[in-house]
């Protein structure tokens, strides 16, 4: 075996244990996010299509009135991104190997995390839409009037907002929260509040949203504010994906032409977007 083999070896040895290590990582975003892959590089139009009109009476002379179906939309653009690193000819016959066997799964946790930061990076900016208001807004209806702490009335009245949302043509949706998503600081209280193992003392302390939502914690999400997601097949607020084909990160090794060594490139094609605002809720908490 020379020297010239090791790009082979690397990239079929690095890929076959990189994506199961991708795969096995646990992205929190990826729990409310929803996967919408890219077919190229072109800024992709995510459409929010209205209702089918309303049914209406038809005529005596059996005429039916036309309607029209109501669509907005947001923009999302796929990103390329990799980094290169460099193994010396020496340090790969000294080592045969054996130092570099942990390389793809520590590329593949580093993407994931990668991501993660990413995705909460998008949510927490409070991205502006296309209707030139950001996303939590206090004209969207999902930005509470006041900070409160985790409690059933200040989740109840997140969850109240969320059923008010209505859809273009003004049918109400009538979405429920499914993550409870918070920094390290508040997911203790976001646990205890969702848990079902909690024993209320008396019916008035019955908490009606215990183990209907999953507490999220992330250190990526600053303060003590929260938030509540509704389930992305009910309806997507926030998209994530890949060129289309690919399920995360692509190692590529090649002979150094300048220096001695094999050069191992990692590809990634990426890409986070906020494409509606109804199927979330934040609360700056105090």
């Amino acid at each position: 075996m020379t020297t010239g083999d090791f790009p082979v070896l690397l990239a079929n040895a690095a890929n076959k244990t990189l994506l199961p290590a991708y795969q096995a990582a646990a992205p929190t975003y990826r729990r409310f996010f929803a996967r919408r892959d890219f077919r190229d590089f072109k800024p992709a139009s995510f459409a929010r299509v209205g209702d089918f009109p309303v049914p209406m009476a038809v005529g005596e002379n059996g005429e039916y009135k036309h309607g029209a179906i109501s669509e907005s939309g947001e923009t999302v653009t796929l990103g390329e991104y990799g980094r290169v690193v460099m193994f010396s000819r020496k340090a790969l016959i000294n080592d045969d190997l054996g130092a570099f066997s942990d390389l793809p799964t520590k590329a593949a946790l580093r993407c994931a995390d990668w991501e993660n930061s990413v995705a909460w990076a998008l949510v927490v900016s409070n991205p502006v839409l296309s209707d030139g208001k950001t996303l939590f807004h206090a004209a969207h209806g999902n930005l509470a009037t006041a900070g409160a702490v985790i409690d059933l009335e200040s989740v109840s009245a997140g969850e109240a907002a969320m059923m008010k949302q209505t859809s273009l043509d003004g049918l109400k949706l009538n979405l429920h929260p499914a993550v409870l998503a918070t920094g390290p600081d508040q997911f203790t209280a976001a646990r205890q509040f969702t848990s079902t193992a909690v024993a209320p003392t008396t019916a008035a302390a019955v908490n009606p949203l215990a183990g209907k939502l999953d507490p999220v914690g992330d250190a990526n999400i600053p303060g003590p504010g929260w938030y509540l997601m509704a389930e992305p097949a009910a309806l997507e607020t926030f998209i994530y994906g890949y060129l289309q084909g690919q399920s995360g990160p692509v190692i590529t090794p090649e002979p150094g032409f300048d220096v001695a060594g094999v050069k191992v490139k990692l590809t990634i094609d990426f890409a986070v977007g906020a494409v509606d605002y109804r199927g979330a809720y934040y609360n700056p908490s105090p």
